[in-house]
């Protein structure tokens, strides 16, 4: 078969745009909607990556010790300072020390702990994304508030109920819906109930002080507000939130008389910083406890210690531990 030189001439055009496109396709080192050029990593890269090794064991990746443990040591300084750094011993102030970044301290030792992670948790990223969500209040729901005559600012009552109302309906936070989600170490960390806008009332409360705070500092909020949780009552057995109720924290006026009237109001207590990460670390304690827990002490060590053999869903042991007998027994 005779070709023109004409369509020679188109063939081998044909065949240099083929080469063009294998060349321009490993630039890409298989990933489309990208280029990259083959290079050398930077020293930090480079040396992360040696860092991380293979755990025999389970196959998972895991760094040497020399690399994840600064993050838990630099994660519990810092809850830690928060919990103890204030006069005389005590804790700091919301004001003092940001509750939004100690509740991640909590989360970011034990991501350390656990994954031996060569990568630090970003705090200051989860911090961020609650920042965005102040903003986004402030411009969305905060703007549409009605200012009091001779006033410079909205009622506090008002922005307390926009900002619930923009938190649990508008971004839907809720609390979990039962006791096997809410002892899920996902429902108590800061960083995963952020993400998934489902967590238990006291990393709720974490986020709504934080959320508070944000808003005094912009001049949204001129007087302090105490943020309300729900005690478990007296006697309760279930025992699915610990020491509280399963309901999301609501936020009220400091100073300003409570209507007793309103259910909500009745038995509720104030959350302060430290209760906040108290009751995480709780919840988190009950959800890595691996025997069977006593609902009624809200600790397990107990029931633990006098039946260490127990098998949880066949021996209700902690009906026996209610009698005195076996008190007696552990004690002596």
């Amino acid at each position: 078969m005779v070709r023109h030189a004409s369509e020679r001439r188109a063939r081998s055009g044909d065949e240099a745009d083929k080469a063009r496109v294998a060349e321009s396709e490993a630039k890409r080192m298989g990933r489309l909607g990208t280029n990259r050029v083959a290079g050398e990593d930077d020293e930090d890269t480079a040396a992360a990556k040696r860092s991380v090794t293979v755990d025999g064991a389970f196959g998972k990746p895991s760094a040497c010790k020399e690399t994840w443990e600064p993050f838990q040591r630099k994660a519990r300084e810092g809850l830690l300072d928060a919990c103890l750094g204030g006069p005389d011993g005590d804790a700091k102030t919301a004001t003092e020390a940001d509750l939004v970044v100690t509740s991640m301290c909590v989360a970011v030792e034990d991501d350390a702990f656990k994954s031996r992670t060569a990568v630090c948790l970003p705090t200051e990223a989860y911090a961020k994304r609650v920042d965005k969500l102040v903003h986004e209040f402030m411009q969305r729901d905060y703007a549409r508030l009605e200012v009091p005559n001779g006033g410079t600012a909205p009622a506090p009552k008002d922005v307390i109920d926009a900002l619930e109302k923009y938190l649990y309906g508008e971004c839907a936070y809720r609390v979990p819906g039962g006791w096997r989600e809410a002892y899920s170490p996902y429902r108590t960390y800061f960083h995963n109930v952020v993400a998934q806008k489902v967590g238990i009332p006291a990393t709720l409360a974490a986020l709504y002080i934080g959320c508070v705070e944000r808003l005094k500092r912009k001049g949204a909020l001129l007087v302090d507000v105490d943020v309300m949780i729900a005690p478990k009552a007296k006697g309760a057995a279930s025992g699915a939130f610990g020491v509280t109720q399963p309901k999301a924290p609501w936020g009220v006026v400091r100073g300003e008389e409570r209507d007793s009237k309103n259910h909500r109001n009745r038995g509720a207590v104030v959350c302060t910083p430290k209760m906040s990460v108290t009751l995480q670390l709780q919840a988190l304690k009950r959800a890595f406890w691996p025997w069977e827990w006593d609902d009624t002490r809200d600790s397990g060590v107990l029931l633990a210690y006098v039946f260490p053999d127990a098998n949880p869903p066949t021996r209700p042991w902690s009906n026996a531990l209610h009698t005195s007998q076996q008190y007696n027994h552990t004690q002596g």
